[in-house]
């Protein structure tokens, strides 16, 4: 990961539940990025978003120069793919905390390349103040149970995902 973090947003810290893990990342909640189609989180009901119950956000790039990963080195974090692997869960080899995903691969023609971290390890901004409460995030519903690639995220939560 980059050390150089972006000067755009608001720089949070980041961890997982048992403090082994620790980030900082640079998010603007007040402007969506394009892939999230203007909300500021997704959730999703594919199985391991599911099972995991993840809220996802994207820092508008690759995570290069917004993501920065303090402990432990990336290949030090336990990592989960399955299926085709083109999505690359990253977790906390301790406390099983599930930080963040890379997605690089086509899905139905279409390359995808994304990096998303997961909302609800977000502990604090830098300056010690809390995150925003979630109740003040607009969120996107992907149906990933129903539809093999949907073409957009949903305004509601459908039945069977977490929500």
């Amino acid at each position: 990961m980059s050390n150089t973090v972006s000067t755009e947003g608001t720089l949070y810290k980041g961890s997982c539940h048992c403090g082994f893990a620790k980030y900082t990342i640079r998010l603007d909640f007040t402007k969506p990025p394009p892939s999230l189609h203007g909300a500021n989180a997704t959730r999703c009901n594919c199985s391991v978003c599911h099972k995991m119950g993840t809220m996802l956000t994207d820092p508008g790039d690759d995570g290069s120069s917004t993501f920065t990963l303090l402990t432990p080195a990336e290949k030090n974090l336990g990592m989960y793919a399955f299926n085709t692997e083109r999505v690359r869960w990253f977790f906390c080899p301790k406390c099983s905390i599930t930080l963040y995903n890379r997605v690089h691969g086509v899905f139905e023609g279409v390359e995808v390349r994304t990096f998303r971290v997961n909302v609800l390890t977000l502990d604090e901004k830098e300056d010690g103040s809390p995150v925003e409460d979630l109740k003040s995030l607009k969120i996107k519903y992907w149906d990933f149970k129903e539809v093999g690639l949907p073409m957009a995220p949903l305004d509601a939560p459908v039945n069977g995902g977490v929500w």
